[in-house]
Parts: structure tokens; C-alpha cells; sequence
């Protein structure tokens, strides 16, 4: 029904915001839209698509008034415009755990290792769920990830539930752990399961 739908996406809101993920709250919105269209579009009414947008616009528009959110838009950059400061080191993250996954390729690191370490000297995760378990897990938990996912995906096409929300669920938080600590969070763990 309309309020356990609505009840999904404010607790996936609230779990992208609590875990300040950028990349993920733009996925969620655009997820939103384009499911919007496509209510729309069945239903041969656009006023609630011009509503949603004119009120998001708005919302926007008073967001940009603040010093935070414009720090929030901008990210850990510092105001450089290099393609790894845009992305707060991710890519030096990203890189940096996959050559040293190919040292132990086979069974990995260990569970809650780390490889690399921010400029505060504080240990990163690899801010790609593929990477990080390429990393801690080798190829075995690597495939095993894999396999677990496909059956999730053949279990939704048999039964059609590309739709629903759990589904749409799983591909935001797949989509976004390819740049965030997304499954490592207890915050999304919590909401997920």
C-alpha cells in the first residue's frame, strides 16, 4: 500500500543522509524521478511530475542559501578541481586496495582489514564494494558475493519483482557501495535487512 511505499523511501533517505552519501542521494532522486515518469506516463497525468519538480527546485534554490550545503555539494575537495579531489581520494583508495589485492589474490587480507590511509593517517576502506572484497576476501569471497547476487537477481526476474521497492533498494545501495562504505555501515545493514 501508499504508506508502507512512502515508509521505504523515507527510511532509504534516511539512511543515505545518515551515511552523508552524496553519490547515493543524487541515485535515490533520479530513481525517484524516473519512477515518477513512469507513473505518469501510465496513468496519462503530469501535473504530479511538474509538482515534484517545481517543489524540488524550490527546495534547492533555499538549500543553496547555506554555506553547508554548498560545502556538501562541493564535497572534501578543498576547492581543487582534480578528478580525485572531486571524488575525496576515492580513486587513490580504489587503486591502492586492488594492486594490493593481487598480493593475497586467492583468500584475501582478512575480514576488517585495511590497506590504505587517508592524509589523517586513518585507515580507509576502498570505497568500492568489488574492490574492498577483491581485497579482504580473494577471489573465493569475491565469487561467492557474486554468486549470492545472481540468485538474488534470478529470484526477482522469475517472480517480477523488478519493481518493487526492496529491488529498487538493492540496486541503490549496489550503485552507490561502487563509490561509498555502504554495505560496511551498520546504518545501512540496519535498513536493508
Amino acid at each position: 500500500n501508499k504508506a508502507l511505499k512512502i515508509g521505504y523511501i523515507t527510511l532509504v533517505t534516511l539512511g543515505i543522509i545518515a551515511t552523508k552519501s552524496r553519490g547515493g542521494m543524487v541515485l535515490f532522486a533520479i530513481c525517484l524521478l524516473i519512477k515518477l515518469v513512469l507513473y505518469c506516463k501510465k496513468n496519462n497525468s503530469w501535473k504530479w511530475l511538474y509538482i515534484a519538480l517545481g517543489g524540488a527546485a524550490m527546495v534547492f534554490c533555499i538549500l543553496l542559501c547555506f554555506h553547508e550545503f554548498r560545502c556538501f555539494l562541493i564535497g572534501f575537495s578543498g576547492g581543487e578541481l582534480t578528478f580525485d579531489a572531486l571524488t575525496s581520494g576515492r580513486v587513490t583508495l580504489m587503486i591502492d586496495n586492488l594492486l594490493a589485492a593481487f598480493e593475497k589474490p586467492i583468500l584475501g587480507h582478512g575480514l576488517g582489514t585495511y590497506h590504505s590511509a587517508n592524509y589523517f593517517n586513518i585507515p580507509q576502506d576502498a570505497h568500492n564494494l568489488f574492490v574492498a572484497l577483491l581485497y579482504r576476501c580473494g577471489i573465493v569471497g569475491f565469487t561467492v558475493y557474486i554468486a549470492a547476487l545472481a540468485l538474488v537477481f534470478r529470484q526477482a526476474k522469475e517472480e517480477n519483482k523488478f519493481t518493487s521497492v526492496w529491488f529498487v533498494f538493492l540496486l541503490i545501495m549496489l550503485a552507490n557501495s561502487m563509490f561509498e562504505v555502504c554495505y560496511q555501515s551498520y546504518k545501512c545493514d540496519v535498513i536493508f535487512w
